[in-house]
């Protein structure tokens, strides 16, 4: 069947349908310029034409990939979830393990009132899913750290029999990687017409990182996933649940562009605040936690926070603000730091505390971690098919919404979130399964 007859049927069901099946598809880096009119993936903009969108959506603070998917999961944002960057902060470590794991979210995630509900689950490189009870068919996402290699941690904590010959597959190419997550999701849905399945795909963050908001590579990798979303929407057509169930597909994030890099932890360390030897870091009395575009400072001792601020003050100027606690806790942010740092135009945190420069130049041409205040970390919301209305354009949602919505599709119950069901876009109050 051709693409427009599929798409056709599944935005048209009739507005009393119920939604048996919701399918989330996360484009990691995803824009609105990527799917509004005059946009060139065809997929995308045929799904927002046939259902509804958003001109944008505000990512939670900071505006990072783990904390992004898992506000997407819970309706929560980094103070009740505690999902607080896209690796922990266990100091002295030099490198900490990432939040790969469900237990590391401190509410409950749509997957786990899903599965008390009697739903089906599956997850394809959702971040914080590994090791849930509450997941039928799964494939975790980690990377390699001393605490193991990506993929033998990913065959461990993986459903068994989903990663045939990952082995082939180059990981440095996020266009393989995805085309590959996408078979594996397609596949579950084929065989298993899971009731809620999420999709993480990454190839949009990748060149956005390395050539900013306007990487050459950028339009290509754009077909790439449109391709990718096409791909499910076929699967859901050849399992026979298209006309059933909803798509949605989102960010986590926005970016920025960039040029220059701040290493505050080698301002802390020359100033004796953190203590460097041979083999790392050996002891810290108040130590910056790098998030992109923003960074945690995190105190040992709360007898330095009036001397750590003072000279992280004096030395920023130009090149960062403090976000302090009171704003942090409205903007919903890690609980635990004393106070954030917000980088300038063109800057970015990194979280060496060796060298003489607070300044270097960046490596990356691209990145997030922002105040989801500015409009270039805006992501993009885009939903279609059984229970969605057509032709509603919201002007900005919140990822704090998206799963009070999905449990509406599902009739389920998610409580006290952070956002509110878009009821505005739902054609149908959904069924009832507690």
């Amino acid at each position: 069947m051709k693409r427009w007859i599929i798409l056709f049927w599944i935005v048209t069901a009739p507005a009393w349908a119920q939604s048996n099946h919701v399918i989330v598809i996360s484009l990691d880096g995803c824009r609105p310029e990527f799917y509004l009119p005059g946009a060139l993936t065809k997929t995308l903009t045929s799904l927002c034409e046939r259902g509804s969108y958003a001109r944008g959506a505000l990512p939670p603070y900071p505006s990072m990939t783990y904390p992004g998917h898992t506000t997407i999961a819970t309706g929560t944002l980094p103070a009740r979830h505690g999902v607080n960057g896209n690796s922990l902060f266990e100091p002295p470590k030099v490198e900490s393990r990432g939040y790969w794991y469900a237990s590391d979210i401190k509410v409950p995630a749509l997957w786990d009132v899903a599965h008390a509900a009697g739903l089906t689950v599956g997850t394809v490189v959702w971040p914080c899913t590994a090791d849930s009870k509450a997941i039928d068919w799964n494939v975790t996402e980690f990377w390699t750290t001393p605490l193991g290699k990506e993929l033998d941690l990913m065959r461990e904590h993986s459903t068994p029999g989903l990663l045939t010959g990952i082995e082939s597959v180059a990981r440095g190419d996020a266009a393989a990687w995805d085309a590959y997550m996408t078979k594996i999701a397609a596949q579950i849905i084929q065989e298993h017409k899971p009731n809620l399945l999420f999709l993480h795909l990454l190839e949009a963050d990748k060149v956005q990182h390395h050539g900013g908001r306007t990487a050459p590579e950028l339009p290509e990798a754009l077909q790439h996933l449109d391709a990718d979303v096409q791909a499910i929407i076929d699967a859901a057509q050849k399992a026979g649940i298209v006309e059933r169930t909803t798509f949605i597909v989102l960010g986590d994030h926005g970016f920025a562009d960039i040029s220059q890099t701040i290493a505050p932890n080698s301002l802390l360390a020359s100033n004796g605040f953190i203590t460097v030897t041979d083999t790392g870091i050996a002891d810290w009395r108040a130590m910056v936690v790098n998030t992109g575009g923003s960074a945690g400072v995190y105190l040992n001792h709360g007898q330095d926070a009036a001397e750590v601020r003072a000279l992280l003050e004096k030395n920023g100027k130009g090149l960062y603000r403090i976000i302090d606690k009171e704003e942090l806790v409205k903007l919903g942010g890690p609980r635990d730091a004393a106070f954030y740092l917000e980088a300038e135009p063109g800057y970015m945190f990194v979280g060496g505390s060796t060298g003489k420069t607070l300044v270097r130049p960046s490596q990356l041409k691209g990145n997030h971690g922002f105040l989801p205040t500015n409009p270039q970390l805006h992501t993009g919301f885009i939903a279609a098919g059984r229970g969605i209305k057509k032709g509603v354009v919201l002007d900005l949602i919140r990822l704090t919404d998206v799963a009070p919505t999905v449990a509406r599709l599902l009739g389920l119950k998610l409580d006290e979130t952070d956002g509110r069901v878009l009821e505005e876009i739902l054609a149908t109050g959904g069924q009832n399964h507690n």
